[in-house]
């Protein structure tokens, strides 16, 4: 009965969601004292990280370990993932770091920003970039497939997107991974002299001519895995913050609002 009531809370949190901290710092408050969160640890004061390097091995790197609200708790961020370790490094918990008194996801944000430090490794002329039709209110890179149906529809509909205000950067992500069909399609698409154009006619299943060159969607796609992008189309914010799935012009929009507006 206890669990079934922890877990109902747990659920019912998550509905309503967390008030999302800001950027640049999240502040852990109690009765007795004010604690920085993250906070830098120092050099003699790290966890031991033999065992959690042996485990990511070369899928991403160890960027940065800072300390946590609960004592002997450090997080670690590999890539774009968000790990807790124990300081002898036995013990790692994958997951949300909850506050429950201010209602705050503690990991989210730190996520996010891990995240948009992977991506900014893009270069932008490696993206295909569609400018919002008037006023850019918001920018959006979405990795997406020539393959996908789900993409289909995102190409149908990319002018609404523009017409909101949005602007979509596009960075290549086929999905069945490197030297498949979709990878060398989205090859052609970027050695494209129009990559626009090219894209928009592969991207609604329309026949265009086959270009070869020496194309970034090798490194495009290694960055999305590295992110965390496990689908297409997968929009990701300008903080970061990572939408999985097609979504409407329409509901993209009043989620960005939504975010933003509460940051």
């Amino acid at each position: 009965m206890q669990q079934r009531i922890g877990f109902i809370l747990i659920s019912a949190l998550l509905m309503v969601g967390f008030t999302r901290p800001s950027i640049d710092e999240v502040i852990y408050q109690d009765e007795q004292e004010k604690t920085q969160f993250p906070a830098p640890v120092q050099q003699e004061t790290l966890p031991d990280l033999s065992l959690i390097k042996r485990l990511i091995g070369d899928r991403d790197t160890i960027e940065a370990v800072v300390s946590t609200p609960i004592d002997d708790l450090f997080q670690v961020t590999a890539g774009a993932q968000v790990y807790y370790l124990s300081r002898d490094g036995r013990y790692m918990l994958q997951g949300d770091l909850l506050d429950l008194k201010q209602y705050k996801n503690l990991t989210e944000t730190q996520r996010d920003q891990a995240r948009l430090a992977v991506i900014n490794r893009l270069n932008l002329s490696d993206l295909i970039i569609y400018p919002a039709v008037g006023q850019t209110r918001y920018t959006v890179t979405v990795f997406s497939d020539v393959d996908c149906p789900y993409c289909q529809m995102l190409f149908e509909q990319i002018d609404d997107f523009l017409k909101l205000g949005i602007e979509l950067r596009f960075a290549a992500f086929p999905r069945t991974g490197i030297d498949s069909r979709s990878y060398y399609k989205s090859v052609s698409v970027w050695c494209a002299p129009d990559r626009k154009t090219t894209l928009l006619r592969a991207g609604r299943g329309l026949k265009h001519e086959k270009y070869s060159c020496e194309s970034p969607v090798k490194e495009s796609y290694d960055i999305g895995v590295k992110a965390g992008i496990t689908g297409t189309p997968s929009f990701v914010f300008s903080d970061g913050f990572l939408i999985s799935g097609f979504v409407s012009p329409e509901n993209l929009m009043t989620m960005l609002q939504t975010h933003f507006s509460n940051k």
